[in-house]
């Protein structure tokens, strides 16, 4: 039986070269899966813990900690703010 190896080197080569470029997409993304995980619990935890607050003691905090622009948002948005700011603590675990 006759065997092209330049056929088959080339053929495997090609392989290793769609191997590397698909572990690197599942790597991008399982980063980018966290990233909307970790963004999805975030609004989870604000719904939650809303009630807690009131949107006068968050702009105070804003204020405080020199957030610009912040004077318009709603309570939920300038929470999510202040937390991603670290401004505020929430625990995410529980929601992913």
């Amino acid at each position: 039986a006759l065997v092209d190896y330049d056929g088959a080197t080339a053929t495997l080569e090609e392989l290793r070269t769609v191997q590397r470029e698909l572990s690197q997409t599942v790597l991008e993304l399982g980063s980018e899966n966290e990233l909307l995980r970790k963004e999805v619990a975030l609004w989870q935890a604000v719904e939650d813990a809303s009630s807690m607050y009131k949107l006068e003691e968050l702009k105070e905090m804003a204020r405080y900690g020199g957030l610009k622009g912040y004077s318009s948002e709603g309570k939920n948005v300038l929470l999510r703010r202040l937390v991603r700011e670290g401004m505020v603590k929430l625990d995410l675990s529980p929601y992913y």
